[in-house]
C-alpha cells in the first residue's frame, strides 16, 4: 500500500475518535484494550508470508500478507473456522469468475456482476467473511486479463501461504487456565466472606458487608465472576477439541450461588431484632462459611441443615406479628441455603 494509503487509514481512524467526542480518556481506555499479542502476531505472520511468496516468485506476494492478517483472529477455534470459510469462498469466486469473465470479458462490468453474484451467494452459504479477501485475489485476473492455470495456482498458493502462515502463528495462544485457577480461590475466599458477615449480620453483629452496602458488593463480586466466565470461554476456544468445560461449569455453579446470596441479604434487611432462630441459622451459616471449598460434597451440610428444618417445626409458634414476620423471613433463609447447596450438590453429581 502506498504511503497516502496509510496515511488514509490513520486520519480515518483520527477521525473516527474525534466523532466519539475527542475525548483523551476513551483513546486511553482503547489502548489499553488493545491486544498487544495479536498485534505481533499479525505483523510478524504478514511478514513471514510475503517472505514466503517472494521466494516462490508468485505475483501480487503482498496479498499473502493480507490473506494471513485478515485470518489471525482472538482465538484458535476462531481461526481455523475463518480460514476453512475463505478457502470455500475462493473455490466459489473462481469459479464464478471463471464463468462471467469468459461470458463478458475482462471488463469492470464484468467484475461488477461478479461481485452483486458471488456476495448474494457468499452469503446464503454463510461464508461471507470471504467476500472482501476473494474479491481481492479476483482483481488479480482483470488485472491481469487472463484466467490461465498458472495464474489460478498463484492465487491459489497465494490463499494458502496467507492462509497457513496465519493459522501457525495463531497456535502460539496464552492459556489463562493457571490465573483462573488462582482467581477462583479468591472467588471463594470473597464468597466465604459473604457468608460470614451474614452469619453475623442475622445475629445484628457489625460486618463489613452490611444490609446498606450490600448492593455494591454484590455488584464487584458479580463482575469480577463475570470476567474469569470471559477468560475460561476464551480458553475454551484455544483448546480446540480439550474444552476446559470444568472451569467454566464451575464459575456458572458460583455465580448461581452469589445470586442466592443476594436474594438472602435482600430478604435480611427486614429482620427487626435478633432471636434464637437467627442465632441457630447464624451458626449453621458460619458453619458453611468455614466449610466453604471446592472440594466439599456439602452431603454432610444438607444432613445439617434438614436438622434446621425439624427444629424449625417443632419450635412453638410465634406470640407476636413482629416474631410472625421474622420467623417467616428466617425460614425463608433457610430454603434459599437449600437451594445454595443444591447447586453445589447438582455441579457435584454432574461431573
Amino acid at each position: 500500500m502506498p504511503l497516502s494509503g496509510y496515511l488514509i487509514v490513520v486520519l480515518y481512524n483520527i477521525s473516527k475518535y474525534s466523532e466519539l467526542g475527542g475525548n483523551i480518556i476513551k483513546l486511553k481506555d482503547k489502548f489499553l484494550d488493545i491486544n498487544i499479542l495479536l498485534l505481533f502476531k499479525a505483523g510478524i505472520g504478514s511478514t513471514v508470508a510475503i517472505f514466503l511468496a517472494d521466494q516462490l516468485s508468485l505475483k501480487y506476494s503482498v496479498a499473502a500478507g493480507i490473506i494471513t492478517l485478515l485470518t489471525i483472529q482472538s482465538t484458535r477455534k476462531e481461526t481455523f473456522e475463518i480460514a476453512f470459510k475463505r478457502v470455500f469462498a475462493f473455490i466459489i469466486a473462481t469459479i464464478l469468475a471463471y464463468i462471467i469473465f469468459n461470458l463478458f470479458g475482462y471488463t469492470v462490468y464484468a467484475f461488477g456482476i461478479f461481485i452483486f453474484i458471488f456476495t448474494a451467494v457468499a452469503n446464503l452459504l454463510f461464508v461471507e467473511v470471504g467476500i472482501v479477501m476473494n474479491a481481492v485475489l479476483v482483481t488479480h485476473f482483470l488485472l491481469e486479463q487472463n484466467m490461465q492455470v498458472s495464474l489460478i495456482i498463484n492465487e491459489s498458493l497465494l490463499l494458502i501461504i496467507g492462509v497457513s502462515v496465519g493459522i501457525i502463528v495463531n497456535l502460539v495462544m496464552p492459556s489463562n487456565k493457571e490465573k483462573i485457577k488462582n482467581d477462583q480461590i479468591i472467588v471463594e475466599d470473597k464468597i466465604s466472606g459473604v457468608l460470614k458477615c451474614l452469619a453475623q449480620l442475622l445475629i445484628n453483629q457489625e460486618c463489613t458487608i452490611t444490609r446498606n452496602n450490600y448492593k455494591s458488593q454484590f455488584k464487584d463480586l458479580n463482575t469480577f465472576i463475570d470476567n474469569l466466565l470471559n477468560k475460561a470461554y476464551q480458553d475454551a476456544h484455544n483448546t480446540l477439541i480439550r474444552e476446559t468445560r470444568y472451569q467454566i461449569s464451575y464459575l456458572e455453579m458460583r455465580k448461581h450461588q452469589v445470586s442466592i446470596l443476594r436474594d438472602i441479604f435482600e430478604s435480611i434487611e427486614n429482620i427487626k431484632e435478633s432471636s434464637p432462630q437467627s442465632k441457630v441459622i447464624s451458626s449453621f451459616v458460619a458453619k458453611v462459611a468455614d466449610e466453604f471449598a471446592e472440594s466439599n460434597n456439602v452431603l454432610q451440610l444438607s444432613k445439617d441443615l434438614e436438622g434446621l428444618f425439624v427444629y424449625f417445626q417443632k419450635e412453638a409458634l410465634p406470640q407476636s406479628r413482629e416474631e410472625f414476620e421474622n420467623r417467616a423471613i428466617l425460614f425463608s433463609v433457610l430454603k434459599d441455603l437449600d437451594q445454595f447447596l443444591k447447586v453445589k450438590k447438582s455441579f457435584i453429581e454432574k461431573l
